[in-house]
């Protein structure tokens, strides 16, 4: 799942946002193969400076960007600005014509969905145990012991939501609301360290085997999105009948918690 901006690109899918700036030699002739310090330094500033603007610009969740989140607090906008900074560099392209063109690459995940992720997200301990890696693709299942109980039918290991075909948009946070607007999954049903590590949900285009993705599997609940609330694209809208399926069962909250939920967007 892969989101232009006119400074950036957004890829939903690995929870990331990349930029790429571009430098060129003033004097091509004094260009040999190879680019020297300065014209590199001229092309990161450059991306820099496309990554800040595109990071602003990150939707948060249904009416704010990340932008909304740091007006008037220049502590939270110097952060910001050293984290688009130490943006490790994916690519470096040097032409023959003497342009440089630099990417870089950061996470949307760890230190900056801390800083973003709206405070009526709470720590909830203990969930399981957190793997080791980290992504939106890095959940596994329970420690045994946590494991649904196969057993219930009302009981399951995850939540896909296909929203595909009704305009939904991505967001790191993203509301689930029932017809009658109750929210069934969103801030109040996320653990705070498992969205800063994961991810909130993960966004994906295609989901080939709902069963094996270890972000839901073994026995995720599939769901479909009937619309999205009016100039609410990142807010989805189930059936009651689905909702009821989905709260269901207490134990359904462990992994609504754990963000164990995936998104299937156009």
């Amino acid at each position: 799942m892969v989101e232009p901006l006119p400074t950036g690109v957004i890829h939903w899918s690995r929870g990331a946002i990349v930029a790429s700036g571009q430098a060129v030699m003033p004097d091509e002739t004094a260009f040999e193969g190879e680019c020297n310090a300065q014209l590199r330094g001229q092309a990161h500033a450059a991306a820099v400076a496309n990554l800040s603007q595109a990071l602003a610009m990150v939707p948060v969740d249904a009416v704010r960007s990340a932008g909304d989140m740091f007006v008037g607090d220049d502590k939270m906008a110097a952060r910001l600005a050293g984290m688009a900074q130490a943006a490790p560099v994916i690519d470096e392209v040097c032409q023959a014509d003497g342009r440089l063109v630099l990417t870089i690459q950061m996470s949307l995940l760890g230190s900056f969905a801390q800083l973003m992720l709206p405070d009526d997200i709470k720590q909830v301990e203990p969930i399981r145990a957190m793997p080791r890696e980290s992504g939106p693709e890095a959940l596994r299942q329970p420690e045994s012991g946590a494991e649904p109980k196969q057993t219930d039918p009302g009981v399951f290991s995850g939540l896909v939501v296909d929203a595909r075909g009704i305009g939904a948009r991505p967001a790191m946070v993203p509301t689930l609301m029932d017809e009658s607007g109750r929210v069934v999954y969103g801030p109040p049903f996320i653990s705070r360290s498992q969205a800063v590590h994961h991810g909130a949900c993960l966004y994906l285009r295609v989901l080939e085997d709902r069963e094996t993705h270890p972000r839901v599997a073994p026995r995720p609940l599939w769901v479909k999105g009937l619309h999205t609330p009016p100039e609410r694209p990142s807010d989805i809208v189930i059936s009651n009948a689905d909702a009821a399926r989905l709260h269901g069962a207490s134990a359904n909250l462990t992994f609504l918690r754990a963000c164990r939920v995936i998104v299937l967007l156009d």
